[in-house]
């Protein structure tokens, strides 16, 4: 048996407002990262992060790139699509206004910075209602179908992040199904599934499931599989979402149509399951106590284990804004159905911290200050924050440290693309470290800013971290703001703000933090 919970009173912080057309990802494991959405014919541009670890909303300060209209990040938008790699959000397309998007962004969540992505090849033109996934292991992403405002689309781009070089995935000719929007695409193990959306001259609503194979694969064309399946399936809609957990892929809710001689419009709230073990559909029992309403344009997120964490969507009248849990109701203890926080049965070890609590603390003290500086509300190790620093970059340090090792090579650009993206941060960084102002080029000097956020973040992550004995939580918490206000470009938000004259200034200070951070690994 399934159960929904509305976990609105288990949350602290201020919840996203009323939306739907939004997107919700997880990121890092532990964050559900909230963009964008509709309310009322007033399109958002706001950022809402749920700590599943800790049960709390927040809102971190954003900086990087600025949208048409001025603010940090994308700028307002729904129906765009969304997907995380690491600790990397990526969200394309949708639509603000009248207007239909085709630009291309990147938040890295360890400094809470917003780049505007350029990239080359076949890039997908200005859509919405496309289907996005990640391919984790490759460090790709998928986006899928959309609507441009006079048709629907078919048509696969698949963008390699470290490169940023987008393709058109070759498929089998007479394999590719109908063009569509408002689908899901999921990626499970090595394929991705696709179901549902509208398409065809009067946008019928469409209930079939597609496979596509050989995005894992280097060359050759890849093919979709049309699966028909036994069991309680959903009917066609639109607007759903999917969330795949172990061998089990979730569907909720969407937009479709009843009736038969008039057609009115239907909005669901059915859970349905496809088990990959039996290979059919399923509908699960439900507990009959509460559950959220029919709904469309919503998110449904896997958070870990076998709970789903849904937000908003629209009823057909007026946009949502509740929040809730579906979870097994006897879940392994790995995958509980208690809050997404469990209270501490003793008080917390100074290795052991509470955040974000409504009260002032010395614990809230450093969580708000992880928080500020884009840190998970825990602590790793120390031993573990050295080595995930040499896996934390951006496309501009890619960039940069691919053309470094292009130009060891000899200017071969293929050798060069063979190295992985640690190899070509680490190359990037190197390089920095060797430059001189003069020397610096135009192209290097937003890879050298966001570096050097990050690595002021790693020297404040070793502060909160390794804690004297001698110094209280909000001692410690008041040291590490003052270490971050002692560099005077942390808080640049673009290299715009950043005068020629101080450039000798920066990399000096980013050569001493680089130095500081290769020693925190041995």
């Amino acid at each position: 048996m399934m159960r929904w919970r509305n976990c609105q009173t288990e949350l602290t912080g201020e919840p996203p407002s009323p939306r739907s057309g939004h997107t919700a990802a997880l990121v890092n494991g532990s964050l559900v990262v909230v963009y964008g959405g509709l309310f009322e014919k007033v399109f958002l541009g706001d950022l809402v992060v749920l700590d599943t670890e800790h049960a709390v909303w927040f809102r971190p300060e954003c900086s990087g790139d600025q949208s048409s209209d001025g603010t940090v990040g994308p700028g307002p938008r729904a129906f765009h699509c969304a997907a995380a790699l690491d600790a990397r959000l990526f969200v394309f397309g949708g639509r603000s206004g009248r207007r239909r998007l085709d630009d291309f962004w990147m938040l890295d969540t360890t400094t809470w910075n917003w780049a505007q992505l350029g990239g080359f090849g076949d890039r997908p033109p200005a859509r919405d209602f496309a289907a996005a996934a990640a391919l984790p292991s490759l460090g790709k992403l998928v986006v899928h179908g959309g609507w441009d405002g006079s048709a629907w689309h078919s048509d696969a781009r698949v963008l390699d992040t470290p490169t940023l070089e987008w393709a058109q995935l070759p498929v089998a000719q007479g394999s590719a199904p109908p063009p569509r929007c408002g689908h899901t695409a999921t990626m499970v193990e090595t394929r991705l599934l696709m179901f549902g959306g509208r398409s065809g001259g009067a946008g019928s609503f469409l209930g079939d499931l597609w496979a596509l194979k050989g995005l894992m694969d280097d060359g050759g064309a890849a093919t979709w599989t049309k699966l028909v399946l036994p069991g309680p399936g959903p009917s066609p809609r639109c607007g759903h979402t999917t969330a795949a957990a172990g061998t089990q892929v979730v569907f909720f809710g969407g937009h479709g149509q009843a009736g038969w001689l008039t057609k009115y419009d239907v909005y669901h709230n059915d859970v349905i399951v496809l088990d990959r073990k039996s290979v059919q559909w399923s509908r699960p029992s439900l507990a009959a106590d509460v559950s959220p309403s029919p709904r469309a344009y919503h998110t449904l997120t896997h958070v870990g284990g076998g709970r789903f964490l849904l937000v908003g969507g629209y009823d057909g009248k007026a946009s949502l804004g509740d929040v809730w849990m579906l979870t097994q109701d006897e879940p392994s203890p790995r995958s509980s159905a208690a809050p997404l926080s469990s209270a501490p049965s003793s008080p917390p070890s100074a290795s052991h911290e509470p955040s974000h609590t409504p009260q002032p603390s010395k614990a809230s003290s450093l969580a708000l200050l992880r928080q500020q500086l884009g840190l998970p509300r825990v602590a790793p190790s120390l031993e573990h924050s050295a080595s995930k620093r040499a896996q934390q970059f951006d496309s501009e340090l890619l960039t940069l440290g691919y053309r470094v090792l292009r130009e060891r090579g000899g200017g071969a650009p293929d050798a060069a693309l063979e190295r992985s993206p640690e190899e070509a941060a680490s190359a990037a960084r190197e390089y920095l470290r060797s430059c001189t102002a003069p020397s610096l080029q135009i192209a290097d000097l937003r890879a050298l800013l966001n570096d050097y956020k990050r690595e002021v973040a790693v020297e404040a992550r070793a502060l909160v971290q390794n804690r004297s004995e001698k110094m209280s939580g909000e001692s410690q918490s008041e040291a590490a703001i003052q270490r971050t206000k002692s560099h005077r470009f942390y808080h640049v938000a673009s290299m715009r703000d950043v005068r020629l004259d101080d450039l000798p200034a920066l990399l000096q200070e980013y050569k001493s933090l680089s130095d500081k951070a290769d020693n925190l690994a041995f």
